[in-house]
């Protein structure tokens, strides 16, 4: 059916999915809601109540919002169910971000490096966890942070690998990158390339810190908070 259809029609149904892809919660989409961005940090200023409980849903401000400022929710951060009331934050990542939703995440990223402390890589729940933000008083900058867990020695030479392949393969991504005629999966597949590069390179350079103090984890029971977060 799509093959009989006009250009016109045909870009309009690709328009439709590519909004749906990047923009639904789950099963529906909601006007207004959607238009808003995600970031975390500083920029996170706006949260909302559940989508998915057949009641009208309401945006509130996370924080004072100055004049002219843009509005910012979270993808990993919210306290709805979307976001398993904030219990995803550091396990749904901007790897999982560009997968679900098409783009890269401005700072500040978290990482994921599946990798056990004797070196072999594991798809679980062993993995090194990282987050890279600019500075607040230089933007050119980076702070970098470990999460729960500082890497051993055999997870430094598990990151030397993937950084030295990155590099190794760097010159061919930008040249397909280059041969690609939309802007955005160029921009996205190169944006996505230098900061997997940048969080290998940070690992290493941090490699000696300790853990962050700003890391902070709860596990939340569904059954323990109705559709808004709210304690039962």
């Amino acid at each position: 059916e799509i093959q009989a259809m006009d250009e016109a029609t045909k870009q309009r149904y690709f328009d439709a999915d590519v909004f749906w892809l990047s923009r639904s919660w789950d099963d529906k989409m909601v006007p207004i809601l959607d238009m808003i961005n995600h970031r975390n940090g500083k920029w996170f200023n706006v949260e909302h109540t559940s989508t998915h409980i057949g009641e009208d849903v309401r945006v509130f401000a996370y924080r004072d919002i100055a004049k002219g400022e843009q509005l910012h929710n979270s993808y990993n951060e919210c306290y709805e169910e979307t976001c398993s009331f904030g219990a995803i934050k550091y396990d749904y990542v901007t790897q999982h971000i560009l997968k679900d939703y098409g783009f890269v995440e401005a700072y500040p990223r978290r990482f994921l490096f599946h990798v056990d402390a004797n070196g072999e890589e594991y798809d679980e729940d062993q993995y090194l966890s990282v987050e890279i933000d600019e500075d607040s008083e230089d933007p050119s900058k980076r702070v970098f942070d470990w999460h729960f867990l500082t890497p051993s020695e055999a997870q430094l030479q598990w990151i030397r690998r993937q950084l030295k392949h990155l590099l190794s393969v760097e010159e061919e991504v930008e040249k397909g990158a280059e041969e690609l005629t939309s802007e955005h999966e160029k921009n996205t597949i190169l944006t996505f390339h230098r900061a997997y590069k940048e969080a290998f390179e940070l690992s290493l350079i941090h490699k000696d810190d300790p853990v962050s103090t700003k890391t902070t984890y709860e596990i939340f029971d569904d059954e323990d908070y109705d559709e808004n977060g709210e304690e039962l």
